[in-house]
């Protein structure tokens, strides 16, 4: 399992580098998806908000993943490694 809950902007690099290091079966965890509302509302301008989009669009888009973000608290996404 990997936590990820560190500088927003890096979050693809986190799952990047977190790819690297686990196999099938791994759970990685994003916290602050949400980001206050900044992800998803664009009266909201907040720093980090550009890397935590990103890192959802990969999450839903990588074929070697199954993911889902629960609105509990500012957010956390939870992605399980399936290839």
């Amino acid at each position: 399992m990997i936590f990820i809950d560190a500088d927003k902007d890096e979050y693809p690099h986190y799952l990047e580098y977190g790819m690297k290091l686990t196999k099938p079966g791994a759970v990685i965890l994003a916290d602050n998806m949400l980001w206050s509302g900044a992800t998803f509302l664009d009266s909201v301008q907040k720093e980090g908000a550009e890397g935590i989009i990103e890192y959802t669009k990969r999450i839903f888009s990588d074929a070697r993943l199954s993911s889902l973000i629960i609105p509990l608290g500012d957010g956390l996404a939870i992605s399980f490694r399936i290839k």
